[in-house]
């Protein structure tokens, strides 16, 4: 109960890879984001990091917050 979680990889896609067939809309994106650090487990002191993954989208993962032509995504 006392160890603390580190959540180093969060992220949605929002289109589909080669790798990667399931994904969610930019909105659906941005909601999911609020929604994970609206839970209880990430607010408290358990969890005192989460990393979203990747920053910036790119052709195998386009789930960042930034679209690869530098576009900020709702989220």
């Amino acid at each position: 109960p006392k160890t603390r979680i580190f959540v180093t990889e969060a992220g949605y896609t929002t289109k589909a890879t080669p790798f990667r067939t399931t994904r969610v809309t930019n909105r659906q994106q941005a909601t999911y984001l609020r929604q994970i650090f609206r839970l209880a487990p990430v607010r408290s002191q358990r969890v005192p990091t989460v990393v979203w993954f990747n920053m910036q989208d790119n052709a195998d993962w386009p789930a960042g917050l930034i679209t690869e032509h530098n576009v900020n995504k709702p989220s």
